[in-house]
């Protein structure tokens, strides 16, 4: 892995474009544009007011559809600002104004990497504590970003693909499941559409394709830095089986299955037997290994379902300041 030293990167990225849209007395806000490759791309940063230096955080949003907390003040750019993180958000190419099209999970990783060398070289931010945060496209595109070798110091993958291959007809199949909602079933058509469209064809014609999407384990495996996967069992979008067997192919993840109550359940999930699984006490106390499967029972994809969102972001705040303390 190649590592550019951090005086090379500060001399030579920047952004094209900074625009503060909203300025409070403890966080600011800004609009962003900065160069991927021959693309130019937009994002947002919250940062606290203060000059710094402040610890960074990467987050990679999900979906194909752009940021979803554009100058919003209860967003969670400005919450993790608020909570003293230079957070940075990148629309990726096709989405919000941004050159290109939506490839999944293969030039966005190209954007996302291009802004964590634009933000490390900016003098608010932290050069030795950078985490990186992704939710289902964002979890598979950073999942990619640790594969390649990602000058981050933590990473957290929040119901990411890691099977595209396989992933594919499943949601083929939800799309036409009609013991699913109306509602769901068009979620998946479209996703299997968009997806398909960004590929240039099926899984079924073009495997080697969706393969280069997916992460490789292997070389994740090699990672030596903090890394923490999430996914709530009732996911179905992304099954939570494929972080089961995603955690077990990289190998040395201790792995909970944590009750809606809060509690453990040393109990495997169906289709994830492979995976040890401990008892209580739960992790978050302590987080006293580097590598971590936390399943939530309850949770959707959206992670709307038994207050999903609040429990993982509890438990990935916990991560963070076992891990990367401010």
């Amino acid at each position: 892995m190649l590592i550019r030293p951090f005086e090379e990167i500060r001399s030579r990225a920047d952004w094209l474009s900074v625009e503060t849209t909203r300025e409070f007395s403890d966080v600011v806000i800004e609009k962003v544009t900065y160069k991927s490759g021959e693309l130019t791309i937009v994002g947002q940063i919250c940062r606290p007011a203060g000059d710094g230096p402040h610890p960074v955080l990467i987050a990679n949003h999900g979906g194909f559809g752009g940021l979803p907390d554009w100058d919003d003040p209860n967003g969670f750019c400005v919450v993790a600002a608020k909570a003293g993180w230079a957070l940075a958000e990148s629309s990726y190419r096709g989405e919000d104004g941004s050159g290109g099209q939506v490839e999944v999970c293969l030039g966005e990783v190209d954007d996302v990497l291009t802004m964590l060398d634009v933000v490390r070289a900016q003098s608010y931010a932290d050069p030795q504590r950078i985490a990186m945060l992704g939710v289902s496209h964002g979890g598979c595109i950073t999942s990619k970003a640790v594969e390649r070798g990602a000058d981050i110091d933590l990473a957290i993958v929040i119901a990411g693909p890691t099977d595209w291959n396989s992933l594919m007809p499943a949601l083929k199949r939800s799309a036409r499941d009609e013991s699913m909602t109306p509602a769901l079933r068009r979620v998946n058509q479209t996703l299997v559409s968009t997806v398909e469209v960004a590929v240039g064809g099926t899984s079924e014609r073009y495997p080697e394709r969706y393969a280069k999407r997916s992460p490789d384990a292997e070389k994740i495996a090699q990672w030596d830095k903090p890394l923490l996967i999430m996914h709530g069992s009732d996911d179905t979008i992304v099954p939570v089986q494929q972080s089961c067997a995603f955690a077990d192919e990289i190998g040395d993840v201790k792995a909970y299955r944590l009750d809606v109550a809060g509690g453990v359940d040393s109990q495997p999930l169906a289709g994830c037997e492979a995976l040890t699984w401990n008892g209580p006490p739960t992790p978050v106390e302590t987080f006293n290994a580097d590598r971590y499967l936390l399943t939530y029972d309850g949770v959707d994809h959206f992670l709307v379902a038994n207050n999903g969102r609040k429990r993982m972001t509890t438990d990935f705040l916990e991560f963070l300041e076992a891990k990367l303390p401010r």
